[in-house]
């Protein structure tokens, strides 16, 4: 743990109350603030780091863009943004993130990504891919930098 760190939780109106309640129960609030925040519209501005996590894969090619273009807007020329979403590997093995590529296209219209294509959304939003960090689980965190 880090007692120095601070951090604004940036989302909807009903994520946001609830994060509130939490921030306060466990008695942080001089450390983190939950923040309304429509992320097509603007993010919250100057942090040394953003972090977004399964937020990608919810949406289209167009309406990313149109987020990581809002985040590189809002953030300094030294800020890194973290990426936390499933990366489709190479090859046709089964995987997780295939069956869920499926799944969040019926479901929201967005999709799992391979790492090609992240690059190319993020290259293509201002950023350059910086690398991936494996995880235990079955995401990764994508290391990007503004540019």
């Amino acid at each position: 743990a880090n007692p120095l760190m601070e951090g604004i939780v940036a989302d909807t109106p009903s994520v946001i109350q609830k994060t509130g309640k939490i921030i306060q129960a466990q008695g942080i609030e001089g450390r983190c603030q939950a923040v309304e925040c429509d992320f097509f519209k603007k993010i919250p501005f100057g942090s040394d780091a953003y972090l977004m996590s399964n937020i990608l894969h919810d949406w289209p090619d167009e309406q990313c863009r149109i987020i990581l273009t809002n985040c590189h807007r809002a953030m300094k020329t030294e800020s890194k943004l973290l990426v936390v979403e499933m990366v489709i590997a190479p090859g046709n093995e089964p995987s997780v993130a295939k069956l869920l590529d499926l799944e969040m296209l019926v479901i929201t219209g967005g999709r799992e990504r391979t790492e090609a294509e992240f690059n190319n959304l993020f290259v293509s939003s201002g950023f350059k891919p910086s690398r991936i960090i494996p995880t235990k689980e079955s995401v990764c965190v994508i290391e990007v930098i503004r540019v």
